[in-house]
């Protein structure tokens, strides 16, 4: 049911939304599915923020600062490097895709993704100042002011961080962009293989609407249906609220490896089946 590198899955899900609502929305139906795909997109960049941020943590956190770099199937084909004078606590990482280059899940990233890192990896107080250069993934460019990922807990076979966006920014290749601010709370069970993400988001939609997102259930995000080609989180619950007027719901599930989303629209629920991966 769903995830943090939706590569692509809610242009599919905006697709498969509009016909799920046709019959539904009748008295409203242009501007109930102008609100779908505004929340779609939305989710969409989210995801390509939140991809980001998961092999940027990779690449950073590893046993040997600044040597090996941890290994990513996403980071296979990049060019990845530490800055002169890095060092165990404060440095410089970047990760160069080049022209363009595939993660052999059909993901094309290119430009860098550039990590500035502080404090003892590992334990609490560590930061990574994630900026982007002129960085792409599936057409579409992401930039920021500042996306910062803050170490809040260290316990024994737990990640936790904090991550706070500004001045974030999304533009599809056809020149429209959307705009957000975003904090959440990412924490990383190892041992359960999960990730589960709480927080909220504000900005503008593809059309200029403003909008509001809160995580109402924790969503989360599982390994084990990853690698059965399911990029979703699996479970929890968004809530949009566009304008001030509407709110659309996004269920994930209960947890099961599946593609399917629980949306809700002015009173009316539908459930739509995610496409091919």
């Amino acid at each position: 049911m769903k995830t943090t590198n939706l590569v692509g899955k809610f242009v599919a899900f905006t697709a498969i939304a509009v016909l799920g609502f046709v019959t539904s929305c009748q008295n409203d139906e242009t501007v109930g599915l102008q609100d779908i795909a505004d929340s779609s997109s939305e989710s969409l960049s989210d995801s390509y923020f939140q991809d980001a941020d998961d092999f940027s943590i990779t690449a950073v956190d590893n046993n040997n600062l600044p040597g090996r770099v941890a290994d990513d199937g996403r980071l296979s084909c990049a060019e990845v490097s530490f800055s002169d004078g890095s060092t165990t606590t404060s440095g410089t990482l970047n990760i160069d895709f080049g022209a363009g280059c595939s993660d052999g899940k059909g993901n094309i990233r290119k430009g860098k993704v550039v990590l500035a890192y502080e404090g003892t990896r590992g334990q609490t107080g560590f930061t990574i100042n994630e900026t982007f250069d002129n960085y792409y993934i599936n057409g579409i460019k992401l930039e920021d002011e500042s996306r910062v990922i803050t170490r809040v807990e260290a316990p024994e076979g737990s990640i936790k961080h904090t991550v706070v966006l500004t001045g974030g920014k999304a533009t599809w290749p056809d020149a429209t962009f959307a705009t957000r601010a975003s904090s959440f709370t990412r924490t990383i069970n190892v041992a359960a293989g999960t990730v589960t993400l709480e927080g909220s988001a504000s900005g503008t939609s593809r059309k200029g609407k403003s909008y509001t997102m809160t995580i109402e259930e924790p969503l989360i995000h599982k390994t084990s249906c990853i690698a059965d080609g399911i990029y979703m989180a699996v479970q929890g619950k968004k809530v949009f609220n566009i304008q001030g007027t509407k709110q659309i719901t996004i269920d994930y599930g209960d947890g099961t490896c599946d593609k399917t989303v629980t949306i809700t629209l002015n009173g009316i629920t539908k459930d739509i089946t995610i496409g091919k991966s």
